[in-house]
């Protein structure tokens, strides 16, 4: 009996905590993980969006992109989603936004879609090989990447907007007072 106990006890924690992490994973730091990739090329990939459609990341250079790395079943996920369509509504003619999908099959990813409609694409990486070439070890984890392919900063959980009002507004204002960014 003390074993049940003991048993749900963990599973209600775990699901109160959000997903902040993986179980298997430790705690990340400045000095793992993703954040290890700032100030460097940002590792190319090719993933297919739920349409069907290959993206390769290299094909973007010249243009800011911002990586959301999440999952369907992520608390934090469900809610920061939503803010990041509408700020990327407001600046998508100057930075891409790609929301990368861990791990989870195309009907959870579709449900969520339907209820959270996105504006920028979605893309599967099913069986998690790019969020672990990103050293992705929490989500939801958000990489932003500068014009000329370098990372240029890494937020790891629920991201506050204003973050990345911060990394995507010198590109912009870059745009509009010379036509182009960087």
């Amino acid at each position: 009996m003390k074993y049940v106990f003991f048993t749900l006890m963990m599973i209600g924690i775990l699901a109160l905590s959000g997903c902040g992490q993986k179980a298997e994973h430790k705690e990340v730091t400045k000095n793992e993980g993703a954040t290890q990739l700032i100030g460097k090329k940002a590792p190319n990939f090719t993933l297919k969006d739920i349409a069907g459609f290959e993206v390769n990341l290299s094909q973007y250079r010249g243009k800011p992109v911002l990586l959301v790395f999440w999952a369907t079943w992520c608390p934090h996920c469900r809610v920061e989603m939503p803010q990041i369509n509408t700020l990327y509504k407001s600046f998508k003619e100057n930075v891409l936004v790609f929301g990368i999908n861990v791990e989870d099959e195309n009907s959870r990813i579709l449900k969520f879609i339907s209820d959270y409609p996105m504006s920028f694409p979605i893309l599967s990486d099913k069986n998690g090989d790019v969020s672990r070439l990103y050293g992705i070890t929490s989500i939801p984890t958000l990489v932003f990447v500068d014009p000329d392919g370098v990372v240029k900063d890494v937020d790891v959980g629920e991201t506050n907007i204003s973050t990345i009002d911060n990394w995507v507004n010198p590109y912009i204002k870059e745009v509009k007072t010379n036509g182009r960014s960087n």
